[in-house]
C-alpha cells in the first residue's frame, strides 16, 4: 500500500512542476518519474535526518525565473502545521541548497518579509527580487493545491554518513550588520568577522549578561572593513586571505595566522579544513541575467550521504549564509552550484 501511495505522490509532484512549463509556455527539462522520486527521496531523507519521525508535507512550490525562463523551484516544507524551511531545486530537479530548521519561514517570507503573488526573479546567485507582474495563472495556491499532500516517510533510501561541524562557530548576517550595528553590509567582511569570532580573537558576548557585546563586534567589523576597503561592499575573493592576515597582524599579533588560497578548489579543500577544525570561506562568482555577481560564505561544516542501492552520493557544505540576523545556517551542493568560478580560503590560527 505504501508503494502505491508513494507512486501517487510522485505523479502529483511531476504534474505540479511540469504544469509551469505548459501553463507559462516556457521550456524546461521534463521531469520523469525517476527524477521526481529521487528528489522526493532526498527531501524526505534530509528532513528525517534532522527531525526523525515527522510526516513531511510540500507546503508550496514557487517557480523562479531568470529572464523569461524558469531556472529554479523553491519548495517549502512543513509538518503538523509547522514550517521547516525550504529546498532550492534546479531545472534538472536536483537539490542545490536548503535551509531546514523547525519554525523557519518559507522561501518567499525568507527573502521578502511578506507574502507575495508576484513573479519571482533571480537577481543574484543567491538573491531574488519580484517583478510587478502578477503570476499569470492564478495564485501559487491555485496552481499547486494538488501538491498539498503528505509525503510518505518510508525507510530512508540514503545512508547519511556523517555531519561534521566546527567546534565553535558564529553566523552573523546582513540584518545584524545593518540593523544592530548600523554599518554597511559586505558579505566577505561578514564572513571574515565570523572567522575572527570563531577563533576567539575578540570578545563576542558580554561576560556578565551573556548577550552580544554590540560595541565590541561593531569595532571589529569596522577594523576589517577599513583594511579591506571594499567598493560598494565588494572585495575580490583572492584578497580574503591577505586582508585577514593584515587584520591579525595589526590588532592581534599574539596570534599567528597562516592561510591557503585556492581558485576553483575541489570540495575536499573545505571538508578537510572542517575535519581539522579550521575556518574557511567560500567565494562564488556567477552570471545572473548577464551581470557578474558574487557572494562569500563562512563554511562551518558539511553533510554527506550515499544512496543505499544506487551509485549516487552527495556532499553539502554547511554554511553561514551571511543573510538574516544571526545563526541562519544553510547547506549548499558545492559540486552543483552552476557558477562561473569559486574561491576557497582556509585559515590556520596558532
Amino acid at each position: 500500500m505504501k508503494k502505491i501511495y508513494k507512486r501517487i505522490i510522485v505523479t502529483i509532484i511531476i504534474i505540479c512542476l511540469s504544469n509551469w512549463c505548459v501553463l507559462q509556455n516556457y521550456t524546461l527539462n521534463y521531469a520523469n518519474e525517476d527524477n521526481i522520486k529521487q528528489l522526493e527521496d532526498e527531501m524526505e531523507d534530509i528532513v528525517e535526518y534532522f527531525y526523525p519521525n515527522i510526516t513531511l508535507k510540500v507546503e508550496k512550490v514557487t517557480p523562479i525565473y531568470n529572464l523569461d525562463k524558469i531556472c529554479e523551484y523553491a519548495i517549502d516544507i512543513s509538518a503538523d502545521n509547522v514550517n521547516y524551511g525550504y529546498f532550492i531545486v534546479n531545472n534538472s530537479y536536483e537539490i542545490t541548497r536548503f535551509i531546514i530548521k523547525q519554525n523557519s519561514v518559507g522561501f518567499i517570507e525568507s527573502n521578502f518579509d511578506t507574502l507575495l503573488n508576484k513573479k519571482i526573479l533571480k537577481s543574484d546567485i543567491f538573491e531574488y527580487q519580484y517583478s510587478d507582474e502578477d503570476i499569470m495563472v492564478g495564485s501559487y495556491d491555485d496552481i499547486f493545491n494538488i501538491c498539498y499532500d503528505d509525503l510518505s516517510m518510508m525507510d530512508a533510501d540514503h545512508n547519511l554518513k556523517c555531519q561534521k561541524t566546527l567546534k565553535r562557530y558564529y553566523a552573523f548576517g546582513e540584518n545584524f550588520i545593518t540593523d544592530k550595528l548600523g554599518m554597511d553590509y559586505g558579505c566577505a567582511i561578514v564572513a571574515m568577522l565570523n572567522v575572527a569570532a570563531q577563533n576567539q580573537l575578540f570578545r563576542v558576548r558580554n561576560s556578565s549578561t551573556g548577550l552580544y557585546d554590540i560595541s565590541n563586534i561593531k569595532n571589529e567589523y569596522k577594523r576589517i572593513w577599513d583594511i579591506a576597503k571594499p567598493i560598494e561592499g565588494f572585495i575580490a575573493a583572492d584578497k580574503m586571505g591577505s586582508i585577514m592576515s593584515a587584520y591579525v597582524k595589526k590588532y592581534y599579533n599574539n596570534f599567528t595566522l597562516t592561510y591557503k588560497n585556492y581558485s576553483n578548489p575541489p570540495i575536499g579543500f573545505f571538508t578537510n579544513a572542517i575535519d581539522a577544525n579550521y575556518s574557511a570561506i567560500l567565494g562564488v562568482v556567477g552570471d545572473v541575467s548577464g551581470a557578474k555577481s558574487g557572494h562569500a560564505f563562512s563554511v562551518i561544516g558539511y553533510l554527506n550521504y550515499q544512496h543505499r542501492y544506487k551509485n549516487h552520493n552527495k556532499t553539502f557544505l554547511k554554511v553561514a549564509t551571511g543573510w538574516g540576523y544571526d545563526n541562519e545556517i544553510g547547506y549548499i551542493d558545492y559540486n552543483n552550484l552552476n557558477v562561473r568560478s569559486t574561491y576557497g580560503v582556509k585559515y590556520i590560527f596558532k
